[in-house]
């Protein structure tokens, strides 16, 4: 890798400050301002050392300030000519005030001080302008020589200096290939080595240098570039990302800094706020050559925009993108905003990973049950979880169990959900026509290792048969991409525990596949109850008929009116769930009303047998 002399020039500016040159500048300057009189004096008149020693000072002193407010080589330059035509008089006022040799060699120890303080401003002096300063002094000091003392013993002076400068050049090579190799380091800590676009380093080096303004940051992700690597193998997914890189500096313009965070994640990162078009995210196509062969690639973009002050770094910013960067994934791949509604949906997301890592008074998990009717009474009910807050506001799962899942608190809602049915089904162990309880659980906590076995030393501490107990699983989660799943439901189906399909309508389940589930019930979701009445309805009697043939209920859930209740009636539905009985409750609501059913009930059938029912 190739530096130009002025890269390296910024380089070297940057690790070697102005206020190191001041303070490197004034440590020589003191010195000699304090020194050099006191040597003058021994030859040369007062006026002589005054005039000097001013000069001296105030030249320091120009130069020093113009460094400090518009620093440049130019004026470097300029500096050191000047301090070394000062020193160049020194040796010449022997020759005019003194003449003996004791005063010369005072002359040319200066020089030689001199000389040596030119080579500590190595760093900051161009070739040519160091070679003039030691030259000029030089030269003056041969040409004394030659007038005071032993011509032959001043012209030596000429090969030494020759060797100091030559010697100085080959350090002066040396340092330049070292800030070659310094500033290639530097890029390539800084920079991507495929894309050659910033990378984490570089990026937050980046943002550092605007602190304090608003910025605006874009997160680009490339959809599906996993099946790219997977179909097409690395190599091709790595001409893709070099190709995405060039079309994203194209896309992005000028005002934006462009990186690559690691895999397929861009980053734009711009001072002020700019605005990203939609446009932005219009898939990128892209021809690929591989085996003397060529074909294109289209990929999708999702793109999340922030802006902000970067006063406390990059992370709350890259959060933010990323954030909205999820959310237009979700849309199927555009630009999305960083707003207020993103931003109360990411404040709970972190008040959610604040519970998961158990810091925090965020609220707590609680959970509310409604009922489950067959005909005219209660014969269980399902427990749904709810978050409550501190203020007392419950949210629904909609609100936030996508966050709870991000932040990897499912297992943890699997379990205390599980742990609160089986504890509520405990309460009526000692009655009779005690209900069922029946819980959503996620098919991949149900494949692990072990949670069968937990299901059956549950039910057994608490006492409460496995008939008892219905877990549900969600017919959206794919269940058959889940390879444990089945044979843990099977186990489940075998100690007695039910298994139904929740929300059976909406997903993935084919009529066919159901007949092979380990399954006891399908509950119809509202979406397919509110359908019968249409051309859906015959899907729905089929469905119905199909699962009264392979012994498998339903449970008719949503239902919110008369007409619908009397609809799933009508195909043979028997089991129901929904507002039009009762809705969610706490438990110790929901309790009561099953008591008082059953009590209810216990009357009815007193009365219809005349008979006293204990």
């Amino acid at each position: 890798m190739s530096i130009s002399p002025s890269t390296s020039s910024e380089l070297l500016t940057h690790h070697l400050s102005v206020r190191e040159r001041t303070i490197n500048s004034v440590i020589g300057i003191v010195p000699a301002a304090i020194a050099i009189p006191l040597i003058l004096r021994s030859w040369a008149p007062l006026w002589f050392v005054i005039a000097w020693v001013v000069t001296y000072l105030a030249v320091s002193a120009l130069f020093i300030t113009l460094v400090n407010f518009r620093y440049s080589s130019r004026v470097e330059g300029i500096w050191s000519a000047s301090i070394s035509a000062i020193f160049s008089i020194i040796p010449i006022s022997v020759v005019l005030w003194a003449g003996d040799a004791t005063d010369f060699y005072a002359a040319a120890t200066i020089g030689v001080i001199f000389i040596a303080f030119e080579m500590s401003e190595l760093p900051f002096l161009e070739v040519g302008f160091w070679r003039l300063g030691v030259v000029m002094v030089g030269g003056s000091l041969t040409l004394s020589g030659i007038l005071t003392i032993n011509p032959i013993v001043a012209i030596a002076l000429a090969p030494v200096t020759f060797a100091i400068v030559r010697g100085a050049t080959r350090l002066r090579t040396l340092k330049d290939e070292l800030e070659e190799l310094l500033a290639a380091a530097e890029l390539t800590i800084q920079h991507d080595a495929l894309t050659g676009l910033l990378n984490r380093r570089g990026l937050g080096n980046e943002i550092a240098r605007m602190d304090g303004q608003d910025v605006t940051l874009a997160l680009v992700d490339v959809d599906r570039f996993k099946m790219i690597n997977d179909t097409h193998g690395h190599q091709v997914g790595d001409q893709v990302l070099v190709s995405l890189a060039n079309d994203l500096r194209s896309r992005f313009g000028p005002e934006f800094q462009l990186g690559r965070l690691g895999g397929d994640e861009f980053v734009a990162v711009a001072p002020g706020k700019v605005l990203v078009e939609s446009d932005l995210a219009s898939p990128s196509r892209m021809t690929i050559a591989l085996h003397q062969q060529t074909f294109t690639i289209e990929c999708g973009l999702s793109i999340g925009v922030s802006h902000g002050q970067n006063t406390e770094g990059a992370g709350r910013l890259l959060s933010e993108a990323g954030f909205a960067m999820r959310e237009a994934k979700l849309a199927g791949g555009s630009v999305s905003h960083f707003g207020e509604d993103l931003a109360d949906r990411l404040d709970r997301t972190l008040e959610v990973a604040a519970m998961a890592a158990g810091s925090g008074d965020m609220g707590a998990f609680v959970p509310v049950a409604q009922t489950i009717r067959s005909e005219d009474r209660i014969i269980g009910c399902e427990l749904l979880i709810r978050w409550q807050r501190p203020d007392g506001e419950l949210l629904l799962p909609a609100q936030f169990l996508r966050l709870a899942t991000e932040a990897g608190l499912l297992t943890t809602i699997n379990e205390l959900m599980l742990d609160h049915a089986v504890r509520f089904a405990a309460r009526f162990n000692n009655r009779p026509n005690a209900p069922f309880v029946s819980v959503n659980i996620s098919a991949p906590h149900l494949g692990e290792a072990g949670f069968v076995d937990s299901i059956v030393e549950l039910l057994d501490q608490y006492r409460v048969p496995p008939e008892r107990l219905m877990i549900e699983i969600t017919e959206t989660e794919q269940i058959a991409g889940y390879d444990r799943w089945e044979s843990a439901a099977a186990e489940l189906r075998a100690h007695g525990v039910s298994l139904a399909i929740d929300d059976f309508g909406t997903g993935y389940s084919s009529i066919e596949r159901l007949q092979y589930l380990p399954i006891s019930h399908l509950k119809f979701d509202r979406s397919l109850v509110r359908s019968v009445s249409g051309p859906f309805g015959e899907i729905a009697i089929g469905v119905a008929r199909f699962a009264k043939a392979v012994n498998i209920g339903i449970i008719a859930e949503g239902i919110e009116t008369l007409d619908e209740l009397d609809s799933m009636r009508a195909f043979g539905v028997s089991q129901f769930q929904g507002y039009f009985f009762h809705r969610p409750e706490p438990l110790d609501a929901v309790e009561r009303l099953i008591i008082e059913d059953g009590l209810r009930l216990a009357v009815a059938l007193r009365d219809a047998s005349g008979h006293q029912i204990d």
